[in-house]
């Protein structure tokens, strides 16, 4: 069953319990997909959120409800599946523009014919749903990505000994917030003089989902290195920490609200690959090999020359099938990568030069993007099998942590990473006790666990 069928196989059981309490997991669970993918496929097949789709195929039930039955107003709020009158009565002002008594006055029995459609309602309306209000919700998430760089550049730290090296993070991050900031200052003028098309709408989703992956990331990043800190450390930078995991949260936030508001997308996404595409990719996949090579395979940084390898594994195994998502994907995953490869490198200067060839592999992966961005795409987007930013995260510590560890517990970690990367939940509390039992070294560790309930459910590579 190819990604469509499986898209079309929930819109089917959507229609089928369309009365019944429905959830994303469980419609995403029936098409054995993540949460994150089914929704993401979900908007591009669909030109709505899945939440969104079953709110306005329920509010349509209750419209023809209203006009050709006579059963109460709370009878029908719950027939599908509102727990009280004031609740549905609210979801179909705010869809319809009028109460349902008023509705059923005005269009009931004979006068079916002149009911309004949910489309002309909202176009009727005018609200937050025009694209000017998604606009303006893009422009604040560039201003709060931009506020957070001045915050963590005009951050003093009363710690001398800390601020000699953690200026060196918070610049990193601050310049990551402030190419958010740019990106989507870019994506308004190109949506701007799209106009309101389906091309601007997809390409505003692409932003979107690139804006949150990063400001997460980077909030784990920041999250992962202070939890390696001296005590003091950690709490003169408790506050500025705090800000980043807040830019995440409303990128998220953001990213929801947006595509809510998104009655349409673009009619197809994916598209047919030619010649330029295989020559851009293979070009790609020589840069991040050659990249590879020069990263040692051990021990602390193997897990950057295996995340190098893995993306062009990726690349050189798409063939004929490779797409923007996996362009963006890619980009996404050497993202992570790169940003370690930093901090190790700040950590370590002198294996600074062992990084140096992510740039070039960077450059290549963005031309082959670009390229793809400009295509009327069609195809299938996959779900790619790759691990979260938690677990890209929890392997990197391991490997960090393997020289302090005697053989017995190294085994034992390596065997909960494995479970984790299958998917088996419950390994995080045997991980989360086996840090606590490695006192300091396992601070990290614990703060990976703790996060591993939150985090964006993101692939990285």
């Amino acid at each position: 069953m190819n990604q469509a069928q499986r898209i079309l196989s929930t819109l089917r059981l959507i229609e089928g319990r369309i009365r019944e309490k429905l959830t994303v997991e469980e419609l995403a669970g029936s098409a054995y997909l993540s949460r994150y993918h089914y929704q993401r496929l979900f908007r591009q097949a669909v030109g709505e959120t899945v939440m969104g789709y079953v709110a306005r195929r329920r509010m349509d039930l209750a419209a023809r409800d209203l006009a050709e039955t006579t059963a109460s107003v709370l009878d029908i709020a719950l027939s599908l599946g509102y727990d009280s009158h004031e609740g549905f009565s609210r979801s179909f002002r705010a869809y319809i523009g009028m109460s349902p008594r008023e509705y059923r006055r005005r269009f009931g029995k004979n006068k079916r014919k002149e009911r309004p459609t949910m489309k002309k309602s909202m176009e009727a309306k005018g609200t937050s749903r025009t694209m000017e209000g998604i606009l303006e919700e893009l422009r604040g998430l560039a201003a709060a990505a931009r506020n957070t760089a001045r915050q963590a550049r005009e951050h003093r730290c009363p710690c001398p000994e800390a601020e000699r090296f953690y200026s060196g993070l918070w610049e990193a991050a601050a310049k990551r917030s402030e190419r958010s900031a740019e990106e989507l200052d870019r994506a308004l003028e190109r949506i701007e003089a799209m106009g309101q098309g389906a091309g601007a709408r997809a390409a505003l989703l692409r932003v979107l989902d690139e804006t949150a992956f990063q400001a997460e990331t980077t909030a784990f990043q920041v999250g992962v290195t202070l939890a390696r800190a001296k005590p003091a450390h950690r709490q003169a930078y408790q506050e500025l920490e705090e800000r980043f995991r807040r830019l995440a949260e409303s990128s998220r936030l953001g990213a929801g609200k947006i595509a809510g508001l998104m009655e349409e997308l673009a009619e197809e996404i994916f598209a047919g690959i030619e010649e330029e595409t295989g020559r851009l990719a293979a070009g790609a996949v020589e840069a991040g090999r050659s990249a590879a090579k020069v990263i040692p395979r051990d021990p602390p940084y193997g897990y950057l020359s295996t995340g190098l390898e893995g993306i062009c594994a990726r690349l050189d195994g798409a063939a004929e099938g490779l797409s923007l998502t996996l362009a963006e994907d890619c980009l996404a995953a050497l993202d992570v990568l790169d940003f370690s490869a930093q901090v190790d490198a700040l950590r370590m200067p002198e294996h600074g030069a062992l990084f140096a060839g992510i740039e070039g592999f960077r450059r290549r992966l963005w031309e082959l993007r670009e390229y793809l961005s400009g295509l009327p795409l069609d195809g299938d987007a996959r779900e790619p099998e790759v691990p979260s930013l938690p677990v890209f995260f929890l392997e990197a510590e391991l490997q960090k942590l393997s020289p302090h560890l005697e053989e017995s517990r190294r085994e034992r970690l390596a065997r909960l990473a494995g479970r984790i990367r299958q998917g088996e939940s419950e390994a995080w509390g045997r991980l989360r006790q086996e840090a606590g039992e490695l006192g300091a070294l396992g601070t990290v560790l614990l703060y990976i666990c703790e996060r591993s309930s939150t985090s964006i459910d993101q692939k990285v590579f």
